[in-house]
């Protein structure tokens, strides 16, 4: 039958235990509720603490069987169920006071007995050894001695030697940068092909988990137990120079970044999809390898932004032009018949300036905003391949299309009625010649296409400008084209438009803008040039494809 003895465990501090060894008395446990429980051995009192959440086990002894044939048997026995834990204050001992107020006198004395002295006269040195030396004591020696302060001398040298020990110590061992790049190109080339799960990349990789996972986790995304490569990092994979894939790996590798570059929505042309299309065999030509050529670069036309510096390099679609709206019909009546006929012929003449210039700036009434995707065409030395890597320049002022200058046939307010006609009277009077759309002649010879692409960066500088001077000499412009919405509760498109810029109008003078007519003759250059940069740069791109002309050298 199992003992029904019951018993309590106790942690005492090194002095208690001390004196028990050494007492010959008994302890006595003092379980008075208003001073707490205290442990008396001999006079001695100490304070004891129940510990909360105590699980109650069992204490068993082992002993040796006398008459048994093994030798080292070793039985148990049941001594007792420990029911409650007691834990004591732990506090020095003398002991431990008496070694730290030794160790702590023994410091004192040593940093005490090291000292720095000024000797006030030294022998002057040779004139080759006090030219060579750069000793500390040629410093101290000097005409006018310093104070004398005591200075350990062995102090600056022993804590500058051991920060450095403990910070080389404490301080965790950094990842080679070519080790870690090793890594990630032979992952991501790894997880092209496929989802793999962590034990086959440690396995493959032949690399630690520990140091697998925090390159693993910026290049993919764990799924259902696999790891997946995220979709914006095939663009780092060489396809065609990764030696390790045969003809199935590639082509999987293909399909897969395919599906990648759709699922971020990237056009056809982005350059994140060069690395799909096979890199073509370089030419060699005598004429190329004795008279190389320089890279030449090309920028093809941005959007309607204006360009920031300072943005960050992200790839985006170009703006899709946008059919502008058609044209309202003019008045049909008037009092005058001159007048009514030299104002039909001029409102036509403006409407016709204004969709012409409307369908060539791809601009709509409130667009979302664009970032603009800059292109660079690189021509080889010695082939005519095009090379295009993309630099996008964020941006954030759109210039709008200008309004569409009509009279409107539907019968409203005279007050309404007559704001619109002053405003159409203000916008006609600086009208520039920019109705007419630009038209450029194909391209047939290599020179033509040298003049053209001359054009070309000539019209784009001018574009730029552009865009600089309507950034910074009219904010209150650009400020009410950000706070005015197009209404949409007209149906007309014309209509609409009209009274989106009357607002806009409206807006740009209660911000202190006076200058209308110059804002709006800047908006019409801006999207005729537009148009331009446009026209040139498509025959540029399709002459060079047709007839893979050479480029022009970067001067």
């Amino acid at each position: 039958m199992p003992s029904t003895k019951r018993a309590i465990a106790l942690r005492l501090n090194r002095e208690a235990l001390d004196l028990l060894s050494n007492s010959p008395d008994k302890i006595k446990l003092d379980l008075n509720q208003d001073n707490g429980t205290s442990l008396v051995i001999g006079n001695k009192r100490f304070s004891v603490k129940r510990q909360e959440g105590h699980i109650p086990y069992q204490l068993y002894r082992g002993f040796e069987e006398l008459g048994s044939t093994q030798h080292g048997t070793t039985s148990v026995e049941l001594v007792a169920n420990v029911l409650q834990v007691f834990n004591m204050k732990q506090v020095l001992s003398k002991e431990d006071k008496s070694r730290f107020r030794s160790l702590t006198e023994a410091a004192e004395r040593e940093k005490n007995a090291r000292r720095t002295e000024l000797l006030p006269n030294v022998p002057k040195l040779s004139s080759s050894s006090s030219s060579t030396s750069s000793s500390p004591r040629n410093v101290l020696v000097g005409a006018t001695p310093p104070t004398r302060r005591p200075i350990s001398s062995a102090s600056p040298v022993r804590s500058s030697t051991s920060k450095s020990k403990s910070s080389s110590g404490l301080s965790p061992a950094r990842p080679d940068p070519a080790y870690v790049a090793s890594v990630r190109e032979r992952l991501i080339h790894l997880l092209a092909i496929y989802p793999h799960r962590l034990g086959q990349l440690t396995t493959k990789l032949k690399i630690r988990e520990s140091d697998l996972m925090p390159i693993l986790k910026k290049a993919a995304v764990e799924s259902q137990g696999s790891w997946c490569l995220r979709p914006e990092v095939y663009k780092d994979l060489r396809i065609w120079e990764w030696k390790r894939y045969d003809d199935k790996e590639r082509s999987m590798v293909i399909k897969n970044a395919e599906d990648a570059y759709d699922a971020l929505k990237l056009p056809r042309n982005a350059p994140e999809r060069s690395n799909l299309t096979t890199p073509r065999k370089k030419a060699t030509s005598s004429s190329s390898s004795s008279t190389p050529q320089t890279a030449s670069l090309l920028q093809p036309p941005p959007s309607q932004r204006v360009a920031d510096q300072h943005a960050s390099s992200t790839t985006t679609t170009p703006t899709t032009p946008i059919k502008s709206p058609g044209k309202r019909p003019a008045s049909s009546t008037t009092t005058n018949g001159i007048k009514h006929d030299e104002k039909r012929i001029k409102t036509e003449k403006t409407s016709k300036s204004k969709n012409s210039s409307s369908s060539n700036s791809g601009a709509a009434v409130r667009h979302s905003p664009q970032k603009a995707t800059t292109k660079h065409y690189h021509k080889s030395s010695s082939s005519n391949h095009l090379q295009h890597t993309t630099s996008v320049k964020d941006s954030s002022i759109p210039p709008p299309l200008a309004p569409s200058h009509h009279k409107g046939t539907s019968s409203s307010s005279g007050s309404s009625s007559s704001d619109t006609d002053s405003f159409y009277e203000e916008e006609q009077q600086v009208v520039p010649d920019y109705e007419q759309p630009f038209v450029v002649s194909p391209i047939t010879t290599q020179a033509q296409f040298l003049a053209m692409c001359k054009s070309h960066d000539e019209a784009q500088a001018e574009y730029i400008q552009l865009k600089r001077r309507i950034s910074k000499d009219h904010p209150h412009y650009l400020y009410a084209l950000d706070h005015v919405e197009a209404p949409r509760d007209i149906k007309d498109e014309a209509q609409r438009r009209d009274m989106y810029y009357s607002k806009v109008k409206a807006v740009y003078r209660s911000q202190g803008g006076n200058d209308w007519r110059t804002v709006m003759q800047l908006t019409r250059q801006f999207n005729h040039q537009l148009s331009k940069v446009n026209a040139l740069w498509n025959e540029v791109e399709r002459a060079f494809h047709e007839h893979q002309f050479t480029l022009p050298t970067k001067r």
